[in-house]
């Protein structure tokens, strides 16, 4: 089974962002994370809190399980 980090990668990519793009989407839902964070997350060095994962799930339009 993929990592936590390996499957916001998969997610991301699946939904055709950025990771820029992806911080600008952030931004404007109240969340301000620099896309070296958004790097951390997706490579496991950063544990990632349940608001923000659940923002990004939106974002990918993928269930957070």
């Amino acid at each position: 089974m993929n990592s936590t980090g390996t499957r916001l990668k998969i997610a991301r990519i699946n939904s055709g962002l950025r990771q820029n793009q992806v911080v600008e989407l952030l931004k404007k839902r109240g969340y301000d994370i620099s896309q070296n964070t958004l790097s951390r997350y997706e490579n496991d060095q950063r544990e990632i809190g349940i608001e923000l994962l659940k923002q990004l799930s939106l974002i990918y339009k993928v269930r957070v399980e």
